[in-house]
């Protein structure tokens, strides 16, 4: 209640804009989209030159995704990616593979992930983890665990999605699919 107060009582100014920014991240991660919606449009329409209007955008691309309605996500990250030199780029090129994934264009995700290992390598771990997930998904273990692999091989930053953990849980995940029982217990 007191960032709305902060809205309110400051509009049109840069603490307004982080205050719509941090409330929209907040409904987001609660599951209130319409929420989340609601404060990241009027940031965007408060502050259309704003430097935040990316990020505004991710967000409201994540709010779509959430809910499938994979089109006005889709819409959202491919405005970020038309622009030269988001910041949000890699994140919103990540949401808009993992849409393909999950919409059974394969094909379509897995260019887009090997995109991002090839010229993003700040972001390769977390590409190859969400693309050994598509490999592992749809049944491709040997493809699976070389990229499993490969992201257990790159250091973990701080924006990592993905924990060394969870990767090595997820490549034994995959090796148990091969039938390879031994090997699996080994990784777990």
């Amino acid at each position: 209640d007191q960032l709305k107060d902060v809205v309110k009582k400051y509009p049109k100014s840069a603490v307004a804009l982080k205050a719509y920014l941090w409330l929209g991240d907040y409904y987001l991660k609660s599951g209130k989209f319409e929420m989340a919606r609601k404060y990241l449009n009027d940031s965007l329409k408060d502050y259309p030159d704003s430097e935040k209007t990316d990020e505004a955008r991710y967000l409201l691309g994540l709010t779509f995704k959430n809910e499938r309605k994979y089109d006005a996500a889709l819409n959202e990250f491919k405005t970020i990616l038309a622009k030269e030199k988001s910041k949000m780029a890699i994140d919103a090129s990540l949401a808009l593979a993992d849409i393909l994934a999950e919409t059974y264009k394969s094909e379509e995700a897995v260019k887009i992930y090997q995109d991002i290992v090839d010229k993003h390598p700040e972001a390769a771990r977390d590409a190859y983890t969400k693309l050994a997930d598509l490999y592992r998904n749809r049944g491709l273990f040997g493809k699976a665990m070389d990229a499993y692999q490969q992201a257990l091989n790159l250091a973990a930053s701080d924006t990592s999605q993905f924990s060394n953990p969870q990767i090595q849980f997820n490549l034994a995940e995959a090796i148990e699919g091969a039938k390879d029982l031994n090997r699996a217990i080994e990784n777990y």
